[in-house]
């Protein structure tokens, strides 16, 4: 009997020990959050005119940005171009309906053309990521170009300009972005 009942406590111990690791794994998860703007073929200087993407590790509580770069109009470097990232709260999203530990973060850009007399290219979300891969938006940006958000390149929010729009880069956040993955959603 002793070692039947030591064979079933050892059983017994490396189920939950395999559970315990399975859910560790799952938190200690890093997602990957990217925001591209860019003007689409419909217009004459179409390509990408920024990315900005960055890594949140909920478990370390930490992000960190993977890398910004940004696009040319006709061959000229753009300009004016400032992009920032910030945990804004972690494990404090149960006031925006989230279920889960998770973090708020702000991702705030700017660009311009390097052609000088084009207004800049703005945007400014929170995104909210939780521990099992649901995530949300809210923020604002101009009304041109295109903009696409992504949580581990699943689309959380994508707004596709009208062709030769480019008069809505005057003003600034005139477009309100709200998105989902998961089926979260405030209410």
């Amino acid at each position: 009997y002793c070692t039947m009942a030591v064979t079933f406590l050892f059983f017994v111990f490396s189920i939950f020990a395999t559970m315990i690791a399975a859910g560790s794994y799952a938190y200690a998860q890093e997602y990957m959050v990217e925001v591209v703007t860019r003007i689409d073929p419909i217009d004459p200087v179409s390509g990408m005119k920024s990315m900005h993407k960055v890594a949140v590790n909920l478990q370390d509580k930490t992000i960190r940005r993977v890398y910004v770069k940004t696009g040319t109009t006709y061959g000229i470097p753009s300009t004016r171009n400032k992009f920032s990232e910030k945990a804004i709260g972690w494990n404090a999203c149960g006031r925006e309906g989230f279920p889960l530990r998770c973090v708020k973060l702000q991702l705030v850009g700017q660009t311009a053309s390097g052609v000088q007399i084009i207004p800049n290219i703005d945007y400014n979300f929170a995104i909210y990521v939780t521990e099992d891969g649901m995530a949300a938006i809210r923020g604002c940006h101009d009304g041109y170009p295109t903009y696409l958000v992504t949580v581990d390149n699943r689309t959380l929010y994508h707004f596709e300009h009208e062709p030769l729009q480019g008069l809505k880069l005057f003003g600034n956040c005139d477009v309100k972005a709200e998105g989902y993955i998961g089926g979260w959603k405030r209410s």
